[in-house]
């Protein structure tokens, strides 16, 4: 017998199992689509079908009229069968899981008129404007989100590389074009010129992802002990970023920038 909280926990989500433990929820945040391995679509397909069906997967990458692979990311994320009829079925069952478990929540309540939100964090564009055209849905919001995790190791490797270097150099302080961290000697100016721009980008949406690294960064740079200030560069008469080291308990707010 399960608890009322085990029961609670587990939704019985992709299957006949109903529960209305969601029911007065509004809004529902999925991580991932609800995808199955392809040995359930070719089962459902040779069962439709029949066992002669070409239930063969598409390759993740674009190929040459020889079948060899070009090396190309094909960008087609909804597309997984060769086989029309294949492809169609997959497409019907995982819509019949999405809408499974959208359902648990108070969308199932048909006689309110109350809104609902559904959240779907994936990379695959082409499925989404599938379910939008399936639920006869207009508009689809779309916010551009990163690996924060991903994002903290790299920019810490990054900014070791540049203290250590700047700990070997013979000047005190050094732009980004002049450290020479990461796989490459612009490595370094590359990654930060980035960020600016997705900082400083008209697309809100890049604009929010660049304002958050940045805020990283500056973590990242008062635990390291590196100062960044602005300066009037003496080479060129411009105003750059200075990049030095300093004992932790001096550096304050640090901004990378303008």
């Amino acid at each position: 017998m399960k608890t009322d909280e085990e029961e609670f926990y587990s939704l019985s989500l992709m299957n006949a199992v109903g529960t209305n433990a969601l029911d007065t929820y509004p809004a529902l945040w999925m991580y991932g689509l609800p995808f199955r391995f392809p040995t359930h679509y070719k089962l459902h397909a040779i069962a439709m079908f029949g066992v002669k069906t070409d239930i063969s997967t598409k390759s993740s990458f674009d190929q040459n009229e020889d079948g060899t692979k070009t090396g190309k990311q094909s960008y087609d994320d909804l597309t997984w069968f060769n086989n029309p009829s294949v492809q169609k079925l997959y497409e019907s069952l995982v819509i019949a899981d999405f809408s499974q478990i959208i359902h648990r929540m108070n969308i199932r309540n048909l006689n309110q008129n109350n809104k609902c939100y559904i959240i779907i964090y994936t990379h695959k564009k082409g499925w989404v404007e599938r379910l939008a055209s399936h639920f006869g849905i207009d508009k689809v919001y779309y916010e551009k989100v990163f690996d924060v995790q991903s994002f903290t190791n790299k920019a810490r490797k990054y900014l070791e590389e540049a203290a250590q270097f700047i700990k070997n150099g013979e000047k005190e302080k050094y732009t980004a074009s002049e450290i020479v961290a990461g796989k490459s000697k612009t490595g370094f100016r590359d990654w930060i010129n980035k960020i600016i721009q997705e900082n400083n980008n008209s697309d809100e949406d890049i604009k929010t992802v660049g304002k958050n690294k940045v805020r990283i960064i500056h973590q990242l740079c008062k635990e390291i002990g590196i100062r960044i200030n602005e300066e009037v560069n003496p080479v060129n008469g411009q105003k750059n970023n200075f990049y030095s080291l300093a004992p932790l308990e001096e550096i304050g707010d640090v901004e990378i920038l303008a």
